[in-house]
């Protein structure tokens, strides 16, 4: 998000509670992080619905027992 924004590698402060964020002037609002979790629900949940269809049909593997 923040390479998004215009920052680059060298504006990231990473070290003692710095957590790779720039210093100021990042961020986005509460509205643009709801859009993009809405965006993402969109996304992943048709994803979701043909793994476990494809996970209750395939029952003899047992790998997708663990994934």
């Amino acid at each position: 998000m923040v390479f998004w924004q215009g920052f680059k590698w060298d504006d990231l402060n990473f070290g003692t509670f710095g957590f790779g964020r720039p210093q100021s002037g990042s961020g986005v609002q509460l509205s643009v992080v709801y859009l993009i979790w809405f965006i993402v629900i969109l996304i992943l949940y048709p994803l979701c619905k043909w793994y476990a269809k494809y996970k209750s049909e395939h029952r003899d593997n047992k790998l997708l027992r663990y994934l």
